[in-house]
């Protein structure tokens, strides 16, 4: 079938389309705001519902509920400093909410209980090198009385890069907890604060791809109309600059198992690794529960990254941890939480001074490579000594 006629398959008559426009179409005003795509309107709404002065009338319920939910699961980060049972019992009605206070996302201080609650929220964008430090010598030099809780914000609660003082907290967690808030407080709140909160809860939704209607729907009309949607996605790329012919070129030469590839990631596992592994699809870009990928950072740099992912029980996968640990790998605490599902053994970057050069980009793709091939000879000797329980 020519190309002309596989677009015009998809668009004509295509009725899972006509029902995917439908449920993008229905009214929402975060929506219409494209709150989704801007992080400090995330960042709006959660320091409104976060302030216990805030219109809503939750008071400091909510600022409880996820103060509780940070102090729980980054012990090993916060230490015992951080009293659990005296967040439930305090009094936070004199917090004080503020955004952006020296680029900071959210800071709230409690001068009653001398606590301080530092929040940097990344829905797409990443933590830059000494963006966390910054805030935390802030923090320190201007409210050194108080006890801290820095906290890395992101969707699945990836652990910080380049700052090992703060703790994580995911949105997916967010969600249950305005969602829980929401069900036991709904009779105390106006129908205008109960709908604008509903209408944020799908907007949350959204951003973390937990419509399940919608993609399988997606999913649907991708295998139906695979060879179109491809095209569009080739011809818009085009125009951008492109790893994918480094990416093609690199896997030739080595014996792995490909799983995605674009313009600016792959990811992919060396067969020797894939057959040791158990083969699950659990939603991940690879059926197995570690993955190794190669992306492109920013307009500077290629990034490398050996993951640990989700597994299908929180047991399993904190049996596998404690096995990575006996065997010297250098383990975060948080990542022994049985709701973690992303924990990352390896990452390092490497520098590109001309996109423009194939040839040289197909050459660095291969320098990030070997410079980790050490890491990766190392996690396969390592599973080798694993037995993986059967499902």
């Amino acid at each position: 079938m020519k190309e002309k006629e596989k677009l015009y398959n998809f668009i004509v008559n295509n009725h899972n389309l006509e029902i995917l426009e439908s449920m993008i179409d229905v009214f929402n005003p975060f929506n219409i705001l494209a709150i989704e795509n801007y992080e400090i309107r995330h960042s709006n709404v959660l320091a409104w519902l976060l302030n216990p002065n805030g219109n809503h009338g939750l008071g400091d319920y909510f600022l409880k509920k996820v103060l509780s939910q940070a102090v729980l699961i980054n012990e090993d980060v916060l230490g015992d400093e951080i009293n659990l049972m005296k967040i439930h019992l305090a009094d936070f009605g004199d917090t004080i909410v503020r955004r952006e206070e020296q680029n900071i996302d959210i800071l709230l201080r409690s001068k009653r209980n001398k606590l301080l609650f530092i929040i940097e929220n990344k829905i797409h964008s990443k933590e830059s090198k000494h963006q966390l430090t910054k805030y935390l010598d802030y923090a320190k030099s201007n409210y050194s009385e108080y006890k801290r809780i820095p906290i890395l914000l992101t969707k699945t609660g990836n652990e910080p890069e380049n700052n090992n003082e703060f703790g994580i907290l995911s949105h997916e967690i967010i969600h249950k907890l305005i969602q829980e808030t929401l069900n036991l407080k709904k009779n105390y709140l106006t129908d205008e604060i109960s709908n604008f909160i509903k209408f944020y809860l799908q907007t949350l939704e959204k951003a973390l791809g937990m419509d399940e209607e919608l993609k399988e729907l997606c999913l649907k009309i991708y295998n139906e109309h695979q060879d179109a949607i491809d095209l569009i996605i080739e011809t818009i790329g085009n125009n951008e600059t492109s790893l994918k012919e480094s990416f093609q070129s690199f896997k030739k030469g080595h014996d792995i198992e490909e799983y995605y590839l674009s313009d600016k990631v792959f990811w992919f596992l060396p067969v020797e690794l894939a057959e040791l592994l158990p083969k699950r699809d659990l939603g991940w870009r690879v059926p197995y529960p570690i993955a190794i990928w190669i992306s492109k950072r920013d307009d500077t740099k290629i990034k490398f990254h050996l993951e640990i992912g989700p597994f299908e029980s929180g047991e399993e996968r904190l049996r596998f941890i404690n096995f990575l640990e006996k065997n010297n790998y250098s383990i975060r605490n948080s990542a022994k939480r049985l709701e973690s599902k992303y924990t990352r053994l390896v990452t390092n970057t490497l520098k590109i001074k001309d996109w423009s050069d194939k040839e040289d980009l197909t050459e660095n793709v291969e320098k990030i490579y070997s410079k980790n091939k050490s890491e990766i000879n190392r996690i396969i000797e390592t599973i080798k000594k694993y037995e993986f329980k059967t499902p």
